[in-house]
């Protein structure tokens, strides 16, 4: 994966030295070709997870396309974290093993160890969540049992909403529809009654199984777990409309873990004038007996009182199935699309990099260093050609500079091997039928800066051998 982002980093870098399409008169539109990740996809497919988790074309129990990406992310996100941490003992050994002599070598050992440690868990520092699992007899036979557990992601959960669907399906009132702050709330804090075997009781009695999330990540990955998926009232809560608001996906949201353990979600609207409002979701509250087993489990994340963060859509990965009007058949003929919010200082940051490969061109261009004139790809492009992309890049760099500091990043669609900008309502509207939400990514916002926390370290250092 680092090579991969490497070329794709690259390609960005230089994509204004790049030569220019046959017939076209304007250097400024480059000619440039569709990059395919082919060493990626065949270490991937050489990967026995890979094929024991069924992401595989040639998988007889393969992953439906639709649901694909998200089967994929989540073996991504946590063979990555194993990969990273493995590098990042492996470096932290060598140099406990190098500092063995001597106590000012073994002062610098310890700051190395630190300065590693502070790297470690990268993925988990930026995405992981603590969550507790309980199993709770209502009628008191027992306490509760707890397990903690550690996730990378948020699936959704339908089932409350599809079983109430079901019991007003007389009910055509959009209102019983719930809003995606709903939907939320009661997936990061979701219970399902079963029938279990009790000890105690020494009979069958209803148990409440529940999943808390007790810590919030600064990256928010939500599963949405419903494209390409039939018969079930899933995909039609995503094409809520109404004159409030015309999306149901918020581009804000808000998440608050309580003292004790309910989970608060609100998500910013607008009114029929134009005005911004947050409406709360708040569900029924834990009995006390779950609360205290709840600050039991998870004490280092309890002991911290109310939490509260706010995020920012910020990627949401889409199924096109442009075959079937409804949605959920014709998976054959499916694709997928990305839409990304691109920031200011990333984008900047190109550019600059864009800028001084083009000076460098025009240098080795030069009457003074004309030996590989006719000897180059990009042979067709003259100096004055490079001048007038140079101060096409000047223009936009000064533009992005001139632009206010509240103004919106820009949006992106990746769509195949087409680019092209869009906007935040394009990413999210889900009203239309062929479109179904695959992937979100909610972003948290620090203070008055729309960034990771910077005191997250993101570098990783790899050794030349």
């Amino acid at each position: 994966l680092g090579y991969l982002f490497h070329q794709m980093q690259s390609i960005s870098m230089h994509a204004m030295s790049h030569p220019k399409p046959p017939g076209k008169e304007d250097p400024c539109r480059p000619l440039m070709g569709t990059f395919v990740p082919s060493n990626f996809l065949s270490a991937f497919a050489t990967m026995a997870e890979a094929s024991a988790l069924a992401l595989l074309d040639d998988s007889p129990a393969a992953v439906e396309i639709p649901r694909r990406p998200e089967a994929f992310y989540r073996f991504l996100i946590r063979h990555l974290d194993k990969e990273m941490n493995a590098f990042d003992n492996a470096t932290c050994g060598s140099t406990r093993g190098k500092n063995h002599r001597g106590q000012k070598k073994r002062e610098n050992a310890s700051t190395n160890s630190s300065n590693s440690s502070s790297k470690t868990n990268l993925i988990d520092s930026l995405q992981g969540m603590n969550a507790v699992s309980m199993n709770h007899f209502p009628s008191g036979a027992g306490g509760p049992s707890v397990t903690s557990t550690r996730s990378y992601t948020v699936d959704l959960a339908y089932d409350a909403f599809v079983s109430r669907a079901a019991a007003d399906s007389t009910n055509t009132n959009t209102t019983a529809t719930p809003e995606f702050g709903e939907l939320l709330q009661y997936s990061l804090c979701k219970d399902v009654r079963l029938r279990a075997w009790c000890d105690a009781t020494k009979s069958y009695e209803t148990v409440v199984q529940r999943k808390i999330v007790t810590s919030l990540p600064q990256i928010l990955p939500l599963s949405c777990a419903c494209a390409g998926i039939h018969g079930e009232e899933r995909l039609p809560i995503w094409r809520k409309t109404n004159n409030a608001h015309s999306h149901w996906l918020p581009e804000l949201i808000e998440v608050e873990i309580e003292e004790d353990g309910n989970i608060i979600t609100r998500q910013a609207d607008h009114d029929t004038n134009g005005v911004e409002v947050w409406n709360e979701f708040k569900g029924k509250g834990l009995p006390t007996s779950v609360s205290n087993a709840l600050r039991e489990a998870a004490s280092a994340d309890m002991a911290r009182g109310n939490r509260c963060t706010r995020y920012r859509l910020d990627m949401v990965l889409t199924h096109l199935n442009e075959e079937v009007d409804g949605g959920g058949e014709g998976n054959e003929q499916c694709r997928h699309v990305v839409h990304s919010r691109i920031p200011k200082d990333y984008k900047r940051q190109i550019l600059l990099g864009q800028l001084e490969n083009i000076r460098r061109c025009a240098a080795d261009r030069s009457p003074f260093n004309d030996r590989s004139k006719d000897l180059s790809l990009v042979r067709n492009v003259t100096l004055e050609d490079y001048e007038r992309r140079a101060q096409y890049v000047e223009e936009q760099i000064d533009l992005l500079q001139n632009q206010e500091v509240d103004e919106e990043d820009e949006w992106i669609l990746f769509n195949g091997a087409n680019v092209s900008s869009t906007s935040v309502d394009d990413a999210r509207a889900f009203h239309v039928s062929f479109k179904e939400p695959c992937i979100l990514m909610y972003r948290q916002i620090i203070n008055s800066e729309d960034n990771i926390d910077p005191s997250i370290d993101t570098s990783i250092e790899i050794p030349d051998n």
